[in-house]
C-alpha cells in the first residue's frame, strides 16, 4: 500500500489530491482510485473529480446467500465485489453494492423499505422500483442464480413450460420496457461460489483492459425452414450463410467452430432438461440428430475456448436456470465458469420463423429479429448492456411475434456484465 509517497511522508491532503492510502488524506476523506475524496464518494476519471454518482447498482440477498455459503465464503465474495467495483471506477462508472434485505437498504429507500421476503420477486421488485430512481441507476447487476435471487415468474409458456425473466427488475415504471440494463452473475441452486468469483475475475480484467473484443464471429445455425439464424447472419454481418465460411448450417453438436471466437451465434433446439442440452430432430437441421450422446452439453462446452467471448443463443430454453442444481448441469453457468463474458439466452421456449426468405430483419419477428436489433447496436465504445436495452426496447415497439412480442423479449436474459464496453468490432 505504498508508492513514492511511502504512505506516510505526505499527509493532510485535501479532496482530489493524489494519494496511495487513507492515512494521507485529511479527516473524513478516503483514498479511492489514488485520489482523496469525501467518505461515500469516489474518484471518477471521466469527470476528473470526486462524485457520488451510482451508475451501477449491484444487489444481492444476504439470507439467500447464507443458505448455501459460509460466512468466510460470503466475505470472500464481498472482497471480490469490492475489487470489481474498483475496476468500474477505473472505467468511469460509480457503483454501490447493497444487500436488499439489510437495514442499509432501508436507510436509502424512500419509506424505509427493504426486502422482507427474499423468496418473493414481487417484494424484491417493489424495493428496486424505489431504489433505482432514487439513485439514478443506469445498470443493475444481480448476484446469484435463481435460488439466490429469484427471477420474475411470467406464467406458463408454450407446451406448459415455466417462463421467467429479469426484465421487470429493470423496468421502474412498469411500462414493459427496460429503463436500466440488467445483468446477472449466475450460480446453481446448490451453490458454487467459484462461478461468481470466476465471472468477477473475468470482468475485472476486461474493464482494466478496455472491454470486449468482438472482431471475430461465427454462426452455427439450422438452415431454412428455420430462418432465424441465416437471416440474423445476413442482416448483421452482411453475408449469406451459403457463401460465408463463418456461418455453418447443419452443424454437428460439438460446436467446435465457436471455440476461440469473440461472438458466437447458436441456433439448435433446446429444452428445460437437466443437464441442459442443444440438439436437433431431423437430418436436414443438423449433423447430430436425436437426443443421445451427440447433443451439445455443458461437458462438451468445457472443451471449447470461450474466454472473454459473447454468445447469442437462439435455442429454446437456452437461458433456463430455475431448475439447474449444479454448474455442470447448466450451459450458461459452465460458460461463465470457463471465462466467458456475456451469455444471452431465453428462459423458456422461443419462436423461430419458418419463412423461406427474410421478410423482416432477423427473418422471424421473434428471436432472430430480437437478436438482430441488439447486435446491430454493437458499436465500438458502447457498453453491451446499452446495446441490449436499446435493441430490446426497439424490438418491442416495431415487431409482431406470433407467440407474443412481449413474451419473446422478456424471457430473453443477459447473463454477465452489462457495463462492459465494446473496444473492437468485426
Amino acid at each position: 500500500d505504498s508508492d513514492e509517497f511511502g504512505c506516510s511522508g505526505i499527509k493532510d491532503l485535501n479532496a482530489t489530491k493524489v494519494c496511495s492510502c487513507d492515512s494521507q488524506c485529511k479527516e473524513n476523506l478516503t483514498c479511492t482510485s489514488h485520489h482523496c475524496c469525501p467518505a461515500g464518494m469516489f474518484w471518477s476519471s471521466s469527470e476528473n473529480n470526486c462524485t457520488n454518482r451510482t451508475d451501477v447498482l449491484i444487489v444481492a440477498l444476504k439470507r439467500n446467500l447464507e443458505r448455501v455459503y459460509s460466512p468466510a465464503q460470503i466475505k470472500q465474495l464481498e472482497n471480490k465485489i469490492k475489487e470489481y467495483r474498483e475496476s468500474l471506477t477505473q472505467d468511469g462508472l460509480g457503483s454501490m453494492f447493497l444487500y436488499l434485505d439489510e437495514d442499509k437498504t432501508a436507510e436509502i429507500t424512500p419509506g424505509g423499505k427493504k426486502v422482507t421476503n427474499p423468496r418473493s420477486w414481487r417484494n424484491i421488485d417493489s424495493v428496486l422500483n424505489q431504489l433505482i430512481p432514487k439513485l439514478n441507476v443506469s445498470y443493475l447487476i444481480i448476484i446469484g442464480g435463481y435460488d439466490r435471487f429469484p427471477q420474475i415468474y411470467l406464467g406458463r409458456g408454450p407446451f406448459g413450460y415455466k417462463a421467467h425473466s429479469d426484465d421487470r427488475y429493470g423496468d421502474e415504471d412498469d411500462d414493459g420496457k427496460l429503463d436500466v440494463s440488467v445483468g446477472r452473475f449466475l450460480d446453481p441452486n446448490r451453490g458454487d461460489l467459484n462461478v461468481i468469483l470466476r465471472a468477477l475475475d473475468t470482468y475485472i480484467a476486461l474493464h482494466n483492459s478496455g472491454g470486449l473484443d468482438l472482431s471475430s464471429y461465427q454462426s452455427s445455425v439450422m438452415p431454412r425452414r428455420w430462418n432465424s439464424g441465416v437471416c440474423f447472419h445476413k442482416d448483421v454481418f452482411g453475408k449469406s450463410c451459403s457463401s460465408d465460411s463463418k456461418c455453418i448450417m447443419r452443424p454437428d453438436c460439438s460446436l467446435k467452430e465457436g471455440s476461440g471466437k469473440h461472438l458466437f451465434t447458436i441456433l439448435l433446439h433446446g429444452g428445460h432438461g437437466v443437464p441442459q442440452a442443444f440438439g436437433c430432430n431431423y437430418v436436414w437441421e443438423c449433423g447430430c440428430v436425436g437426443w443421445g450422446y451427440s447433443v451439445f452439453t455443458p461437458s462438451k462446452l468445457r472443451s471449447l475456448n470461450v474466454e472473454n467471448s459473447v454468445w447469442l443463443v437462439m435455442s429454446c430454453s437456452g437461458g433456463v436456470i430455475y431448475n439447474k442444481p449444479t454448474t455442470s448441469s447448466s450451459i450458461p453457468m459452465t460458460f461463465l465458469n470457463r471465462g466467458g463474458a456475456v451469455y444471452f439466452g431465453s428462459a423458456c421456449i422461443v419462436h423461430g420463423g419458418d419463412d423461406p426468405g427474410c421478410p423482416v430483419p432477423g427473418g422471424d419477428s421473434c428471436i432472430g429479429s430480437l437478436y438482430t436489433e441488439v447486435a446491430k447496436r454493437f458499436s465500438v465504445g458502447k457498453r453491451i448492456g446499452d446495446a441490449y436495452r436499446e435493441g430490446k426496447n426497439y424490438y418491442l415497439s416495431h415487431y409482431f411475434c406470433r407467440t407474443g412480442t412481449s413474451y419473446e423479449a422478456h424471457i430473453n436474459c443477459l447473463y454477465g456484465d452489462p457495463t462492459l464496453k465494446i473496444k473492437k468490432k468485426w
